[in-house]
């Protein structure tokens, strides 16, 4: 056989094995068969939040702060009270993308509906209770429960309803001074209304988070409350139910719990950082994990 039949022959060969193979369109990269394609990387985009009222001041604060991963947010300021309602009721929350909440009933009734991932729940920020008056007044008292002793006539701690009487009426009854000074309780429907109150003169003395009179000059911290006292005073985020690897809801949630500025920010507002709001920040030896979520 001549040696161009021999290549004649190669040639055909090859060209026949070449025309069995699958072919893709020209430029196409698609992934072997079997195996799912690789998943679009999402733009940043704006959020939907529903959030406890009393971290509407912090998060527009936090909103430049936060980076590139999400482009901004919308806040609902629902209180506690409104939240649990309409959880029972079974609103779905459409367009919700997470939920920013200050107590553990919140979070469980969230979880129970199904409309947080629970993987997702993080802690990233506390809070303590003030015992607050005019700062022309003498008011003192070493303890909660002394303040029974006090003459005034109205103190202002604000509806169950809300996060900061949800937490005092907690207070009062652990320190045994409620069956004292129940009578003389005020109960305004959010934390600014409490502080109204009292600069109105309408109450002389109220309890409310340090977060909302950090600062302050019109105002004084006559008691700053045992945290002992009331149940866990801390915040938490959750990505509504689907949204766990949506990167701007997620780029969200670490970005508050685990970016060190912004949780620099956050104690330099008023908060408890997340370590000093799980009891991270201890001495050794003591277990101070023990509520970490």
């Amino acid at each position: 056989m001549g040696i161009r039949s021999f290549l004649g022959i190669i040639a055909t060969l090859a060209l026949a094995l070449l025309s069995a193979c699958p072919q893709q369109p020209a430029g196409s990269t698609g992934s072997p068969a079997g195996t799912n394609p690789a998943r679009p990387v999402s733009a940043p985009r704006s959020l939907n939040l529903v959030c406890d009222p009393l971290l509407v001041s912090l998060l527009e604060q936090l909103e430049p702060q936060l980076g590139p991963g999400l482009k901004g947010y919308e806040l609902e300021a629902v209180e506690r009270g409104a939240l649990l309602e309409r959880i029972s009721a079974g609103e779905r929350f459409e367009g919700v993308d997470a939920f920013l909440i200050a107590d553990a009933e919140c979070r469980s009734a969230l979880v129970g509906a199904g409309l947080v991932s629970e993987a997702t729940l993080r802690s990233f920020a506390g809070d303590r209770l003030a015992l607050i008056s005019k700062p022309d007044e003498s008011w003192r008292a070493p303890s909660l429960f002394d303040i029974y002793r006090l003459r005034f006539k109205w103190l202002a701690i604000g509806a169950e309803e809300t996060a900061t009487g949800h937490y005092a009426a907690q207070a009062l009854v652990s320190d045994g001074v409620m069956p004292r000074v129940e009578e003389r309780l005020s109960r305004p429907p959010s934390a600014e209304a409490i502080i109204a109150e009292l600069l109105d003169g309408q109450a002389q003395l109220a309890i409310v988070p340090r977060s909302r009179i950090l600062g302050r000059e019109d105002l004084r911290i006559v008691l700053l409350l045992d945290s002992e006292l009331h149940m866990d005073f801390v915040y938490q985020a959750a990505a509504a139910s689907g949204l766990e690897d949506d990167p701007s809801v997620m780029a969200l949630l670490t970005g508050l719990a685990e970016n060190e500025e912004i949780q620099a920010l956050i104690a330099g507002y008023g908060f408890d950082d997340r370590r000093e709001a799980l009891g991270l920040n201890v001495a050794p030896g003591q277990d101070g994990d023990q509520n970490s979520f």
